[in-house]
């Protein structure tokens, strides 16, 4: 039986791997703060200067976290802003400049709470096409695999039948931009302008899409644009040479992989946290993911953690 002094020092040991974790909306200040608490103490808590040197300098990284949020929804400035600042930690976020300036929403925060049934239909008409082994409940996925044009198509054709307004905005402002980057704790990064899945999208399209968005947040912010997560964490070669050309140094997609130094710094995997979607506050259960990630592989993980966590729970008790 293994007591809690050894547990102990098998978490303090930092036996984690390297890693990046992708979050989003933010409701819940306690959940976040629980999440921190336990980042911090397991992990090596490193900004993107860091994640720099560790690709392009040849800088160490052991047992490290860094702490990424995508789409600049109101809720980060509500809601983690205040809880990043309370820990004196330093993360990313990646929004877009133009729903910031224009106070304009993505497509997917427009369509939140739409009756999917009916948003299916729409979307047979506009598309012209039977969409086979789909179900209206899989309805976003298939609007993903469609150019940003016809998504908003699809939108406003169910707003017209439905008579349904837009929505008010979601994002941060501009000001709030300016406000949480010279905090000292929070780089900003692109997201494209209007959050197409850019493999979907004509090179004219994904060029300005990119371009765009770091031209305008480098405006907003008066300081140059380093790093770009990829919508949906989709991209190809294009998207590559684009940033590339740009000068970004770090490009974020939503690979399930541990980073490594070998990894291409414009296509580096954000894999989350063992604990981060089922959090629990005790150290038991932490150190079981652990063990499962090491034991499993980061990929094989995700499929066993629950039910091994669950068994190293009890036998750790």
């Amino acid at each position: 039986m293994v007591n809690n002094y050894i547990v102990d020092n098998y978490i303090k040991m930092k036996i984690l791997p390297n890693t990046i974790i992708c979050l989003h909306e933010i409701h819940n200040q306690k959940w976040l703060n629980n999440v921190f608490e336990s980042l911090i103490k397991n992990y090596h808590i490193v900004g993107l200067e860091e994640l720099e040197n560790y690709y392009y300098k040849n800088k160490n990284l052991k047992n490290s976290c860094h702490i990424t949020f995508d789409d600049g929804d109101m809720s980060f400035y509500k809601n983690a802003f205040p809880i990043i600042k309370k820990h004196k930690i330093h993360v990313s976020t990646y929004v877009s400049p133009l729903m910031a300036k224009d106070r304009k929403n993505f497509w997917f925060q427009e369509i939140a709470g739409y009756n999917q049934e009916k948003l299916f239909v729409v979307s047979q008409k506009v598309t012209n096409c039977k969409i086979e082994n789909v179900q209206p409940i899989g309805i976003k996925k298939f609007l993903k695999t469609l150019p940003l044009e016809i998504i908003w198509e699809i939108i406003k054709l169910y707003q017209k039948e439905t008579n349904t307004p837009l929505k008010s905005p979601m994002n941060m402002t501009e000001k709030q931009l300016i406000e949480i980057k010279s905090s000292g704790f929070v780089d900003i990064g692109a997201h494209t302008l209007n959050h197409p899945i850019l493999i979907n999208e004509t090179n004219a399209i994904a060029s300005s899409e990119i371009t765009g968005s770091i031209d305008q947040l480098s405006n907003i912010l008066n300081c140059e644009t380093r790093s770009f997560v990829y919508p949906n964490g989709d991209y190809g070669e294009r998207e590559i040479k684009i940033l590339k050309d740009k000068g970004i140094k770090l490009a974020f997609t939503t690979k399930r992989e541990k980073i490594s130094s070998i990894n291409n710094p414009l296509s580096i995997p954000r894999s989350g946290s063992p604990f981060i979607s089922e959090l629990k506050n005790n150290e038991v259960y932490i150190f079981s993911k652990c063990l499962v990630q090491l034991l499993a592989g980061e990929k094989r993980y995700y499929k066993y953690a629950n039910t091994w966590s669950s068994v190293f729970s009890n036998i750790l008790k």
